[in-house]
């Protein structure tokens, strides 16, 4: 009879755990400084500024602990620890005083709330997931895609840019002004910004770049069904 009575304390214990993994779980951390955030897997990010470092995180179908929030040098790393996850639904919601760049890697998406002004800000992209922001001011943007991710700016200004895309990967940008654009890209991805005061470009595939203004042309080198046109 004891027997029995600890053994049904162990299937409850175990299925009480199981319960708890499954339904939602909330935790909010602060990490330290950080200026870079970097995500890489199929979870959701969601930046705001403020005037607080912290990181609140919503999570299904995983325990809290193998949640991983780590710092190095001045990047945020969010995303799992190593090991076989199933049915897992990840939100990070991100407050951060200040932004220099953000990377995300794999199928999920990152979206930047707040207006962003950098002196140097940098987006790299890979896989098929999205990065969107709100309006970016900064003295250079520099930007990578690769695969079939896409990167979207609500609008702003720059003073040079240099672009990066190979894949299918679309820059999606038509109200971001741009005072000398260098853009590199291979496959059909396109690339949309807004006025320009000077273009370069090197591409191969069948991307289009679509700009607005009456920039400069510097030097263009085109192949493949590529084209280069003003909206």
């Amino acid at each position: 009879m004891k027997i029995n009575t600890k053994i049904a304390a162990v299937i409850l214990m175990v299925f009480g755990l199981g319960s708890c993994v499954q339904a939602q779980q909330t935790e909010t951390r602060t990490p330290g400084h950080f200026t870079k955030v970097h995500s890489g897997g199929s979870w959701e990010v969601i930046l705001t500024e403020g005037n607080k470092e912290e990181i609140r995180i919503e999570a299904k179908g995983v325990s809290l602990d193998k949640v991983k929030t780590e710092i190095d040098g001045d990047v945020l790393e969010v995303g799992l620890v190593r090991g076989s996850y199933n049915n897992v639904k990840l939100k990070f919601y991100i407050t951060y005083r200040e932004l220099e760049g953000v990377r995300c890697s794999g199928s999920g998406e990152m979206e930047v709330t707040s207006p962003v002004e950098a002196s140097e800000f940098y987006i790299g992209l890979s896989g098929s997931g999205d990065i969107i922001m709100n309006t970016l001011e900064a003295r250079e943007l520099e930007a990578s895609i690769s695969g079939s991710a896409e990167i979207k700016i609500k609008g702003g200004s720059v003073d040079e840019a240099e672009i990066k895309q190979s894949g299918s990967g679309d820059f999606l940008a038509e109200n971001l002004a741009i005072g000398e654009l260098n853009v590199s890209k291979s496959g059909s991805g396109d690339t949309e910004v807004g006025d320009l005061g000077e273009i370069s470009v090197r591409s191969s595939g069948s991307g289009d770049i679509i700009y607005s203004g009456s920039p400069r042309m510097g030097e263009v080198r085109v192949s493949g069904s590529s084209s280069i046109r003003k909206r």
